[in-house]
């Protein structure tokens, strides 16, 4: 007799009614102490234990793609950053009374609004700031002893475009652009003795 195999004894072999081969049916008790045959939740040490079910994730911990960053506002909100720290370009227009707007008002001034500086300011938009550094009687590199002592100082060195040109530059510093526009109070008759050909004759 053939040793048992996990409590499963050898069935031994019988011949049905029509001649064939059959073996008994298994007892119910045949199985239970087998590995092979044990149950998925059976105490056996080698059995598997059934898997643990994960937790759902909670709706308030799981990011909905509306509120998630995407790449295109990372990139928008450096850029906001950029131009709000990001200082105007400076232009210093450095001129006579043309710069500073004269005109036959009576305060011989033309409007803010209506001056060349203002409107090129309006035209170059915020990314530029333009600076009006004009005055009345100033010339390229001649003092004039002749002006009024309240504008240009004494000896009427304050409206020498020369002597001021530097300190102008450094008190709007960084400059971007600077735009010279000098030369129409060299033509006064009492500067005639500074001009030289063939400006001279055009004075006389």
């Amino acid at each position: 007799r053939p040793p048992s195999l996990g409590g499963i004894a050898a069935a031994s072999t019988h011949l049905d009614p029509h001649g064939f081969r059959s073996s008994p049916p298994l007892s119910p008790e045949v199985g239970k102490s087998s590995s092979c045959c044990s149950s998925p939740y059976s105490s056996s040490p080698l059995a598997m234990s059934p898997r643990r079910r994960l937790p759902e994730p909670s709706p308030s911990l799981s990011p909905s793609p509306s509120s998630s960053p995407s790449l295109q506002d990372a990139v928008a909100r450096d850029a906001a950053a950029f131009e709000a720290t990001r200082e105007p370009l400076t232009v210093v227009c450095y001129g006579d009374g043309n710069t500073f707007g004269c005109s036959d008002r009576s305060d011989g001034r033309h409007p803010y609004h209506s001056r060349w500086g203002t409107v090129m300011s309006r035209i170059l938009g915020e990314d530029v700031h333009v600076t009006m550094e004009g005055l009345v009687g100033r010339t390229t590199v001649h003092d004039d002893p002749c002006a009024d002592p309240a504008v240009s100082g004494v000896g009427g060195q304050g409206v020498n475009g020369r002597r001021y040109l530097l300190p102008c530059l450094h008190s709007h510093k960084p400059v971007a652009v600077v735009i010279l526009f000098l030369g129409s109070s060299d033509l006064k008759a009492r500067l005639q003795h500074f001009l030289q050909p063939p400006v001279a004759p055009a004075v006389s």
